[in-house]
């Protein structure tokens, strides 16, 4: 899944695509998906699968790992009563960022055998890395990694707030159950990383910094063009 740096990033254009009233509740929402997964925050006050938090619906199995899909229409049919908050359009946004990036990796670039079974990565210097599922994790999250130090960097992105009604605007959102204090180490964990972002001495292996930049504006294009056709 793409970092959180790059969730950011999509958010902030997106903003600027649809309507968006409530900015900072918005990006929240572009990082409140993951908070009850406990990868990031510790100590977290409740978990949920990563399954049932990105509304998984079906599962392609293979020897070395599957592929996911996400039931986003599910997730607005759950949702329906609140699609006029921010919060929620951020999660939204989240999911849907989510399965662009999924797709341009494993897709585009991923490496098949004749049971159409996803069994590798085919690497920009030609070579293909025939591996299993972490391994193919650990690749994509490589260059999720350098792209998202890039964004740190260059302050591409803004940090969200935190505001005393985020919680009551969480609660909203049934698949979810953070706390006010969850909320709050999720923007200081945002924090933390962009005080002590340093240069990685990383190199790209399956995209390049170009293509993560003309993917981040196809993505974005994507995601509005999906409110527009569901009147989001």
């Amino acid at each position: 899944m793409p970092a959180w740096g790059m969730h950011l990033l999509v958010a902030k254009k997106v903003s600027e695509k649809i309507n968006i009233k409530d900015y900072n509740s918005f990006l929240v929402g572009n990082i409140i998906v993951d908070i009850n997964n406990g990868h990031l925050i510790p100590n977290v006050s409740k978990i949920i699968s990563h399954k049932d938090t990105h509304y998984y619906t079906q599962e392609k199995y293979a020897k070395t790992g599957k592929v996911m899909y996400y039931n986003i229409k599910k997730f607005i049919e759950d949702n329906k009563e609140n699609l006029k908050e921010e919060i929620v359009k951020g999660y939204i946004t989240h999911l849907l960022t989510d399965l662009y990036w999924n797709n341009l990796v494993y897709e585009k670039h991923g490496i098949y055998n004749k049971n159409s079974e996803l069994i590798g990565l085919q690497l920009k210097n030609g070579e293909k890395a025939i591996v299993d599922g972490e391994e193919r994790r650990k690749i994509k999250t490589n260059d999720f990694k350098i792209f998202t130090n890039y964004i740190y960097l260059n302050n591409l992105i803004d940090i969200p707030e935190y505001k005393e009604e985020l919680y009551d605007k969480a609660k909203q959102i049934s698949v979810i159950e953070v706390t006010k204090q969850d909320i709050k180490e999720a923007i200081k964990y945002l924090n933390i990383v962009k005080k002590g972002v340093e240069k990685l001495n990383l190199e790209y292996k399956v995209l390049s910094q170009e293509e993560m930049l003309q993917n981040i504006e196809i993505c974005v294009k994507e995601i509005e063009k999906y409110f527009k056709e569901n009147k989001l």
